[in-house]
């Protein structure tokens, strides 16, 4: 007599399922993503050799204040030596006052902390008295620390 048991004895189980698939659609894809990937990664780090630059400038001027500098002169220098680097360009050295100045607005964005203002060295040495200085001299390196991160290439 046959029971329901002696039924099942017999069956084979259907093949197991491959999860990798066949079509080559996927394996395009596959190369497609990994390619934009490394084009990524690349782009990447050539950007971050790039603004290498400007990592080491904020970091001296936050040196400035442990290292008890006259911080203006020593403010200039470092943003001279940024924008000599950042546009190769000789006559960054040899720039003073107004074409200085003029130089710095062309090559950031525009400034917008307490409408613009940013002292000339020419104020900050001269026009101002001691108590105010130390103001000026503070804005000066809040615009420094601006137009090193920001400066258009």
């Amino acid at each position: 007599m046959k029971t329901i048991n002696n039924n099942f004895d017999n069956l084979l189980p259907p093949s197991p399922v491959e999860f990798t698939p066949y079509a080559i659609g996927w394996k395009v894809s596959g190369v497609i993503i990994i390619c934009i990937l490394l084009l990524l990664i690349i782009w990447w780090i050539i950007r971050y050799r790039r603004n290498r630059y400007r990592k080491e400038a904020l970091k001296l001027i936050s040196e400035l204040h442990t290292k008890g500098q006259p911080r203006l002169i020593q403010i200039d220098k470092i943003i001279r030596r940024t924008a000599f680097t950042a546009y190769q360009d000789s006559r960054v050295k040899s720039m003073t006052q107004d074409s200085w100045y003029n130089f710095l607005l062309k090559h950031a964005p525009t400034y917008h902390k307490e409408t613009d203002f940013i002292p000339s060295l020419s104020e900050l040495f001269y026009g101002v008295e001691n108590n105010e200085k130390e103001i000026l001299i503070s804005k000066y390196e809040e615009y420094a620390r601006f137009w090193i991160r920001q400066h258009e290439l």
